[in-house]
């Protein structure tokens, strides 16, 4: 599999991706995602996630997130889930945010998932 270069930054949809070179994967879906566009991302992932040494953090930032579809939420639970994600850090300061980020924390099952209000708090906790 080619290497995926860093920085890589790739738009699905309304949703912006960007991994950087510290091996932090930045999503920032925008309104809701829907199952089409949910394949299209896990399609990225994998892709940044088998070609990519160690492991990768990932930071989501809900501040413009819509509801998921349950489909997207599978697909999610799919991606989250894998070995190869060390972190998952949710960001975001609307109450909409905060309940999309608990129940996916819960939905994961993943002990390294976090909620902050901020990108530099998320940001913080990654690099610790």
């Amino acid at each position: 599999m080619q290497k995926i270069p860093s920085p890589y930054e790739i738009l699905i949809g309304k949703h912006h991706f960007l991994f950087d070179s510290n091996n932090i994967l930045h999503v920032t879906p925008s309104g809701i995602v829907s199952y089409e566009d949910s394949v299209k991302i896990r399609e990225v992932f994998i892709s940044i996630l088998d070609s990519t040494d160690g492991k990768v953090n990932v930071m989501v930032d809900l501040n413009y997130a819509g509801k998921p579809s349950l489909n997207a939420r599978k697909v999610a639970k799919e991606i989250m889930s894998r070995d190869k994600i060390e972190k998952i850090a949710f960001v975001g300061m609307h109450s909409v945010a905060g309940v999309i980020a608990s129940f996916m924390i819960k939905f994961l099952n993943k002990n390294e998932a976090q909620f902050f209000n901020t990108k530099q708090e998320a940001l913080n906790w990654i690099q610790e």
